[in-house]
Order: structure tokens, then C-alpha cells, then sequence
């Protein structure tokens, strides 16, 4: 291996003669960790190619803990192009690898992401609503209730507060309303959503002083 440049390294891995099953599996291993290193080397467009092969092979392979992790990768450069759509069905698609994986706590950590990406899209009912789902599997909840629950208060919050102000006539409360807003969207991670809140009860208030 010593000298070798990196294509002629991935040659080597994707060359060794072992049994069906094992090649495959650590070919995707590869396949995987090349996706993570060019990403963090600033070349996720390029590492994708690698990733998506890794799911192809697992997927025929029933590989499931490998797919979750390619999953993974997938929502979170979904979420860092602000591609929040297409992360909540990557991390929709991890959350069901967990379930063929009998793996309650990796499929409420992926029910987690998928409702925090309907959030990053402004789909705040859509995001209560997958925590809402996974509260009621007793299992997937107490693996990350002290995540949840701050969360979907929030969520509630936000969709009560929606409600008020559409039927709301007072400057004041209007305001106040657009504060809670923003801060609540603070609390579930949608800071365009928070800001535009926070923009929304200052115009309000200015209206109010000089009206």
C-alpha cells in the first residue's frame, strides 16, 4: 500500500478476492468512508457518485447498517444545500432501514431528523406530526424524549401562535405574537422562518408608534 496514490488504492480494495457477501460489504464500507473523506476534503459533489453506489450494492445486499449510514450522509448534505425536501425522504429512508435493523433508537434518531428537516422547510404540522408518531412507540420515544419534548412544545407553539394571528386586530398583541414566533423557530432550528418574525414585530410595533 505504501506509495500508492488514491486511485490505485481503491483499485486494490475493490479488487480483493473474498467471498461474495464480504467483498460487497467492504466494498460500500469503502465506498462510504470515501464519500466522508472527500466531503470533509470540500468535494461532497464528487463523493456523492461513491455514495450512491455504496446504496445500490447494499440494497441488493440487504446490508442495512450500511445504507443507514449512506442515508445519513445523504440528509446531511441535503440539509447543508438547504435541499430540506430531499432531506426529510433520506432521513425517512434511514428511519426505515432502522426498522428492518429491529433498531428502535437509530429509527427515532432518523424520525428525529426527518421532522427536524420538515421544520427547515416550514412544515411545522408535518414535523409535529412525526413526533407525535414516534411518542406513541414507547421504545423509539424514551431513546430521545429529552430531545423531543422541547421540541414539539415548540412546534405546538408555533402552529397555535399562527392561528392567533390571522384573526388578531391589535397592534400590540400582533407584535407580540410575531416575537413569540421567532423565538419558537429559534427553539426548532428555522432561523429565515425566526427572522422573518422578528423583522414582522418590529414593522409592527413602528406602525403602532407613528400611527
Amino acid at each position: 500500500m505504501v506509495g500508492m496514490d488514491f486511485n490505485d488504492t481503491l483499485v486494490f480494495f475493490l479488487r480483493i478476492r473474498i467471498s461474495d457477501s464480504e467483498s460487497v460489504e467492504m466494498k460500500c464500507g469503502v465506498f462510504v468512508n470515501l464519500f466522508l473523506v472527500l466531503d470533509c476534503a470540500g468535494r461532497s459533489e464528487e463523493g456523492l457518485g461513491y455514495l450512491r453506489k455504496a446504496v445500490e450494492m447494499a440494497e441488493g445486499y440487504s446490508l442495512h447498517e450500511l445504507m443507514f449510514r449512506a442515508h445519513l450522509s445523504f440528509y446531511e448534505v441535503h440539509v447543508r444545500n438547504k435541499a430540506f425536501e430531499e432531506a426529510a425522504a433520506s432521513a425517512q429512508l434511514a428511519a426505515n432501514t432502522a426498522k428492518a435493523l429491529r433498531d428502535p433508537k437509530l429509527q427515532a434518531e432518523a424520525r428525529l431528523l426527518q421532522a427536524k428537516a420538515n421544520f427547515l422547510r416550514s412544515d411545522v404540522e408535518g414535523g409535529a406530526a412525526v413526533l407525535k408518531r414516534i411518542r406513541k412507540d414507547k421504545k423509539e420515544f424514551i431513546c430521545v424524549e429529552e430531545e423531543l419534548e422541547p421540541l414539539l412544545r415548540s412546534a405546538v407553539r408555533i402552529m397555535r401562535s399562527e392561528d392567533k394571528i390571522h384573526f388578531c386586530n391589535d397592534d400590540h398583541t400582533k407584535a407580540k405574537l410575531h416575537e413569540i414566533l421567532g423565538d419558537k423557530y429559534v427553539e426548532i432550528g428555522n432561523y429565515i422562518q425566526a427572522v422573518t418574525n422578528y423583522e414582522l414585530a418590529l414593522k409592527v410595533w413602528s406602525q403602532s408608534i407613528f400611527n
